[in-house]
């Protein structure tokens, strides 16, 4: 997955805060009021996440973060015994005071994400390949939110299948 236009900040907040303390529950909350059903079809979990791509608003045409999902979760359906300790988790971060935000307004996507890592080196996001139709992303100047990507760490064994393909 691939998330377009992220604040450096943001990022930098949670990378010193899981490397403070390690294991500690970091949260995404994109400002979307329609469910990502793929990555919540995708049940990212512990033992199967998802690796999640990031850029920055002040970079959009490069990709320079790098994360694992480890759960998605509907705002619209937390347990309120639920909230306090999700709140109190994204608050501790500290790059947001407001915690836990937008149930009111009808925001859906709370994301759960470990082992955030800047990359060295970032690369363009035209590297990135759309599972929807197998093209590049375009180097797009707009923040966009979500696109669902292969992980690059498959593209070996992409390339060895489609040599095969040729080849037979």
């Amino acid at each position: 997955m691939f998330y377009n236009g992220i604040f450096r900040a943001e990022l930098e907040k949670m990378l010193a805060s899981q490397e403070e303390k390690p294991g500690r529950r970091l949260f995404f909350q994109p400002h979307a009021k329609r469910t990502m059903a793929r990555l919540r079809d995708a049940n990212p979990n512990e033992e199967c996440p998802v690796t999640v791509y990031f850029s920055t608003t002040d970079d959009l045409s490069t990709v320079s973060w790098q994360a694992e999902i480890v759960e998605w979760r509907n705002k619209q359906r937390l347990a309120e015994t639920e909230c306090p300790s999700i709140d109190s988790a994204i608050k501790e971060v500290g790059f947001n005071p407001e915690g836990l935000f937008g149930i009111e307004e009808g925001m859906v996507n709370l994301i759960r994400i470990r082992n955030l890592i800047k990359l060295a080196p970032s690369f363009h996001v035209a590297e990135l390949i759309k599972t929807r139709d197998g093209k590049p992303l375009s180097g797009n100047q707009i923040s966009s939110g979500p696109s669902y990507v292969y992980d690059r760490a498959e593209y070996p064994q992409m390339i060895i299948k489609l040599a095969e393909l040729v080849e037979g």
